[in-house]
């Protein structure tokens, strides 16, 4: 009889200790379900307005005539000569989305493009994407532009300027030539300059 109640029975050294690890165990159980209470939500990052910190233009100006033939709409034959280019190197190559007309000019080794998009606010997926080294925003005329290079004395120089909200052009100037007292970005500018002065007003929306 002796030998089965202690077999029944737990000395009080055990019993003490058992209630104390189910002790530890709840307080452990308590403390983490705490923790994941208190840890602060992740905060959502601030809504964009959609343009990447692109600017407006102040002065808005319509591509959709230059978007139908870029080679007759954008410069004059006195226009491209100016430029040092020659207007029988005109050329048209079709983009997605659009169409593009490239000049040149085979004893400097320049080459001038030109981009018209009508229907595309390129200057908006310019400063998302910002896929050169060099990128610089500027403004030329009222139009707010990107300089973009993939070397600050790279030969080829592209801006890309907003005409109007929701409309853009590229322009890209390669040279290898380097005309005296000229640099890529610098014949770009002047190219941009006279563009703007050829298109028209924006209509009002």
């Amino acid at each position: 009889m002796a030998s089965a109640r202690t077999k029944r029975s737990m000395p009080p050294t055990a019993a003490g200790s058992a209630f104390v690890s189910r002790r530890l165990v709840l307080a452990l159980v308590i403390l983490t379900a705490l923790c994941a209470c208190s840890t602060a939500p992740t905060v959502p990052p601030p809504p964009t307005d959609g343009r990447f910190g692109a600017p407006l233009p102040t002065s808005s100006r319509d591509l959709r005539r230059a978007a139908e033939d870029p080679c007759e709409n954008m410069l004059t034959d006195q226009q491209v000569i100016a430029l040092g280019l020659a207007p029988t190197t005109a050329r048209i190559v079709d983009l997605p989305g659009t169409r593009q007309c490239s000049w040149s000019d085979e004893e400097q080794r320049q080459t001038l493009s030109l981009a018209p998009w009508a229907e595309r606010d390129l200057l908006v997926d310019t400063y998302r994407t910002r896929q050169l080294a060099v990128f610089r925003p500027d403004e030329i005329a009222g139009a707010p532009v990107v300089y973009q290079q993939s070397a600050p004395s790279a030969p080829a120089c592209t801006i890309t300027a907003g005409a109007a909200q929701g409309q853009a052009f590229e322009t890209t100037w390669y040279s290898l030539g380097r005309a005296a007292g000229s640099t890529p970005c610098e014949s770009a500018r002047r190219t941009v300059e006279t563009v703007l002065s050829n298109l028209p007003p924006a209509p009002q929306k």
